[in-house]
């Protein structure tokens, strides 16, 4: 045909570019957007407190130099966090947090809940400027599952 500059296909195959050029940065937009979100320093001691509360220690919290809960199988006891209580001060002392922690444990076979640093999570953050929860699921020494939230707030 005489006039045609493009060809039917060339015209697709940029349309497609297009498309793909535009999917990767969307792609590279939401990941750098996590990225930045995850190393907020709120959120990297929530999750250190997160991992260091499964290292295994015989003391009870308050004596600990850090604050765990673990056994040797990686299970949490919970005698031993039902029977700690420990004001914001000393949480924060044993975390090394530069914010407020609190930590919620929670048993889902007889429906118990265990909180550390307030009396409730949800209302001593309420007010903060910034929050940062971790969420890990966690198998108990007696043999219930459940799970422990670490706030630390500002």
């Amino acid at each position: 045909m005489k006039g045609q500059y493009f060809s039917f296909d060339a015209i697709v195959a940029v349309v497609i570019f297009a498309m793909a050029l535009f999917t990767l940065f969307s792609y590279w937009h939401s990941v750098r957007s996590f990225l930045e979100f995850q190393s907020a320093d709120l959120t990297k001691k929530a999750t250190e407190i997160s991992i260091n509360l499964f290292l295994p220690s015989d003391q009870p919290c308050s004596a600990a130099n850090i604050l765990s809960f673990g056994t040797e199988d990686r299970r949490l006891s919970w005698a031993r966090i039902s029977s700690c209580t420990l004001p914001q001060e000393r949480l924060q002392e044993l975390t090394k947090a530069q914010g407020n922690v609190c930590l919620e444990f929670r048993r889902l076979d007889a429906d118990e809940v265990k909180v550390l640093g307030a009396t409730s999570c949800a209302a001593a953050t309420e007010g903060a400027r910034e929050v940062a929860k971790i969420r890990r699921a966690v198998a108990y020494e007696e043999g219930a599952l459940g799970f422990v939230d670490v706030y630390v707030y500002r």
